[in-house]
């Protein structure tokens, strides 16, 4: 599985790489995954849906979807799984 992980601190990417799953299925959240939420979804209006980033972790825990324009938006819980990857994964 290819991780969609974007890393707000970059000296810590060692200990902070993820994937994210959907909920429901358990499935790996593609690129195309990520186009379709910023289109359709209500509470990701404003990202650019061609030009997304990936996924994002703040300190406190909540997911953040983003794109390459510097705009994100906070992941409704219960949406998402993020999967902690080891080194090499």
């Amino acid at each position: 599985m290819t991780p969609l992980v974007t890393i707000a601190h970059k000296e810590d990417a060692a200990a902070c790489r993820f994937s994210v799953v959907w909920e429901a299925s358990g499935a790996a959240v593609t690129r195309a995954d990520m186009e379709l939420i910023a289109i359709k979804e209500p509470w990701a209006k404003g990202l650019i849906y061609c030009d997304m980033e990936g996924f994002a972790i703040e300190e406190d825990g909540t997911l953040l979807l983003l794109d390459e324009c510097g705009t994100y938006r906070e992941v409704p819980a219960g949406l998402f799984r993020v999967v902690m990857l080891g080194a090499g994964e």
